[in-house]
């Protein structure tokens, strides 16, 4: 969705996508071990660019790493459709195994955030 949302537009795009259904906290091959590492590697990314030039944008989980973050790194704007801020393994379409989650409510982090 976020390729075909964002592919004209001229500037730096960084696309990922995370196929373990663990909402971005376990290991993303070739990228990441944990949700610390992911963010710390986006980090790595953003801090080349004045964070009010910074957008992200995802929907559902990928809106939910949208959010965290976003927000955790302070950027200009997030775009998120439908982002599954609560992740709760009993919820339909959340993991089922929800041991390795650190961020399981984003709501204290979103009211907290500019």
């Amino acid at each position: 969705m976020g390729y075909k949302l964002v592919n004209d537009f001229q500037c730096n795009k960084l696309f990922l996508k995370e196929e373990n259904r663990s909402w971005y906290h376990s290991r993303i091959e070739g990228f990441s071990s944990d949700i610390d590492d992911f963010i710390e590697k986006i980090r790595q990314f953003t801090d080349n660019f004045e964070p009010s030039n910074i957008c992200f944008i995802g929907s559902s989980m990928g809106g939910y790493a949208a959010l965290l973050v976003g927000t955790t790194l302070g950027v200009g704007k997030i775009i998120a459709f439908g982002p599954q801020i609560i992740i709760n393994k009993s919820l339909p379409n959340n993991p089922s195994d929800d041991s390795d989650i650190k961020f399981r409510d984003l709501t204290p982090l979103i009211n907290n955030s500019r």
